[in-house]
């Protein structure tokens, strides 16, 4: 692989990275010396850089630490190598390289994204206080309560995939054997609410501070209109107005202090800047036997607020009021089993859906076996794809066949290819892919990802009509 100083300067240029005069050498020495393309160096660079907290422009001084740090990569990959692979092993698909950090780096921005509230001596998870009355949930019948990556030495020696450990009406399940799939397009993906949805030129994930505000404060005041309507109030009173009389209010849950972790004697309740210009009062929770919050929950309350220097006696929580529920006429339904006669059949998952130690997406695929032999008319993944802390993302540089690849190409390349269209979306199933992302997004980034308009991407709250219910 031939790197010149043309190629070099090129590149960082492309990246937006400066590039000191005498560095350009050393840029193709390093090139030459590990097999990187101009490309990859800037990448690379500009990836290690970011990392290491360094600014200004790449000097023969940053050049010689980023030598270093390849190299100590490549023995690791070497001394990877050298472990022999199991049988079980081999029978998968093939890894994708990941360029790692080293765990024994000062990395300041992994630091960042991993840091957590102080833990007291004695801390504990906030919930209800101790004494209230509680049903008391049974195991095996929940999901968990966080969701993590399986470790994926224990995953690869799995051998029950697909078994069903609870049912449901299992009465039903006669029903459907030996039911083929359903013909035509059963899904239809709407935008909801499409006047409160981002501009087509909108920058994704960097909406301004002051469009968020506006935004949460909308938010607080529709709430307020709704607890009017619900429990027949003449009038809110504002956040932070002293009263000797019982008061009902509304605001957003927010936490005293800057840093630190939610508990009882640190809840706060801030109003809307329409009402009471967004003042903040603390919650004196006491007297509520049972409750249930967390940053950022709006929520309606009645409480005594004597004067400023007391906290808001809170005497209960109103009962929070849902959204309305998507429905769909009697009528409709009778047209839509007239139309068909056959139930619909719907698959979903939650992720991870990839191991800690690789990004294979073992699981992935074995879920798609059991699609491709249940053959549903729907399948739709809830994320995360991918656990935000796996190991091998860290970095935020990540190979494929020898690319720099984003977590988006990464998905087009391993998951769509699984994803045979004429396998498993149009052929054999016909049925429809839906991948859920998060907000805020745009009307254009509800698409597809494939031609024929099999595997869709929409964000989270998407209204997905299944045969028009």
């Amino acid at each position: 692989m031939s790197v010149d100083v043309t190629a070099i300067r090129a590149a960082f240029a492309a990246c937006n990275l400066d590039l000191e005069d005498d560095a350009a050498s050393t840029c193709v020495s390093i090139c030459t010396e590990f097999g990187l393309s101009s490309d990859d160096m800037a990448a690379q660079w500009d990836a290690y850089s970011m990392n290491q907290q360094l600014s200004g422009a790449a000097n023969s001084d940053g050049l010689v630490a980023f030598r270093s740090h390849l190299k100590q990569q490549q023995q690791q990959v070497k001394a990877q190598e050298a472990v022999p692979t199991s049988a079980s092993q081999k029978r998968r698909h093939s890894k994708t390289p990941v360029v790692k950090r080293e765990a024994d780096s000062q990395d300041k921005l992994e630091s960042l994204y991993s840091m957590k509230s102080p833990e007291g001596k004695h801390a504990r998870s906030f919930s209800s206080p101790a004494g209230s009355n509680k049903v008391q949930r049974k195991e095996g019948m929940f999901s968990p309560p966080s969701m993590q990556s399986p470790p994926g030495s224990s995953y690869e020696k799995r051998t029950d995939a697909g078994k069903s450990m609870t049912d449901f009406n299992a009465h039903l399940r006669k029903q459907i054997e030996g039911m083929g799939a359903n013909t035509g397009k059963p899904v239809e993906v709407k935008a909801p609410f499409p006047s409160r949805n981002l501009t087509p030129n909108s920058s994704y994930m960097y909406t301004p501070l002051f469009q968020r505000a506006i935004a949460l404060d909308e938010q607080l005041v529709e709430y307020e209109e709704l607890v009017k309507e619900k429990f027949k109030l003449e009038e809110i009173k504002p956040v932070g107005d002293p009263s000797p009389a019982q008061v009902t209010v509304v605001g957003r849950i927010v936490c005293e202090a800057a840093e630190g972790k939610l508990n009882p004697s640190v809840v706060q309740v801030e109003g809307s800047r329409k009402t009471c210009g967004g003042q903040r009062v603390l919650l004196d929770l006491s007297a509520v036997p049972n409750f249930q919050i967390f940053p950022g929950k709006i929520v309606a309350l009645k409480g005594v607020f004597p004067d400023t220097r007391s906290p808001l006696a809170v005497k209960r929580f109103l009962e929070p009021i849902p959204a309305p529920p998507a429905t769909s006429s009697p009528a409709r339904i009778k047209e839509i089993q007239s139309e068909h006669g056959n139930p619909v059949r719907v698959l979903t998952a939650c992720g991870p859906f990839t191991t800690t130690s690789n990004v294979d997406y073992l699981p992935l695929n074995d879920l798609l076996q059991i699609a491709i032999d249940q053959k549903p008319d729907v399948l739709i993944l809830v994320g995360p794809f991918i656990d935000s802390m796996h190991s091998m993302f860290q970095d935020g540089l990540v190979k494929y066949d020898g690319m720099m690849l984003s977590f988006e190409e990464i998905f087009l390349f391993k998951d769509s290819i699984c994803l045979n269209p004429g396998q498993l979306c149009k052929g054999e199933s016909g049925g429809t892919f839906a991948h859920i992302t998060i907000l805020p997004l745009s009307n254009d980034k509800i698409e597809s990802a494939t031609d024929d308009k099999c595997a869709h991407f929409v964000p989270d709250r998407t209204i997905v009509e299944i045969k028009r219910i």
